[in-house]
């Protein structure tokens, strides 16, 4: 589509709501259900849930692929990190949920490039930091992201 910003967002949540109504045959996870239960698409943020401790599953990496295919090239970073970040926490409000779904997004992109797989992880690691500044600067729950943060990345590094 050619959406962009907050309606792209709300498209997303939307999307999501629905996708819930259909799901016979697949298993989504906690995060998942809890997550689409508390979107209110149509409303002003409504793409956005409360921080969630436990809101750690694979659930948003596993529909993020199709961002980083949208959004492949360099300059289009700041998109990725934007779009990935928020469709994550629309279920998985919390860093190691969510910085999955930008580190899935972000390898479809290095794929897409021809970027070798082995430069990926230290890609994402450049990242990282980036994505913070985005969290930061939205200015949601950035006290309990903040204490959450560093988990994702260190596992990385090690």
């Amino acid at each position: 589509t050619g959406l962009e910003g907050d309606a792209l967002l709300q498209e997303l949540a939307w999307r999501y709501v629905a996708a819930m109504e259909d799901m016979e045959g697949r298993k989504p996870g906690p995060s998942s259900i809890l997550g689409t239960s508390q979107l209110r698409p149509g409303e002003p943020h409504g793409y956005r849930i409360p921080f969630n401790p436990t809101g750690t599953g694979c659930g948003a990496a596993m529909r993020s692929l199709a961002i980083g295919l949208r959004y492949p090239r360099p300059e289009e970073l700041p998109t990725l990190i934007q779009v990935s970040i928020e469709s994550g926490r629309m279920t998985h409000h919390h860093p190691t949920g969510y910085l999955g779904a930008l580190a899935v997004a972000l390898f479809g992109a290095l794929g897409v490039r021809g970027e070798p797989p082995e430069v990926w992880g230290a890609e994402l690691l450049r990242v990282l930091p980036h994505a913070w500044d985005y969290v930061e600067g939205e200015g949601v729950n950035v006290g309990d992201n903040a204490a959450a943060w560093d988990f994702f990345g260190d596992s990385w590094r090690r």
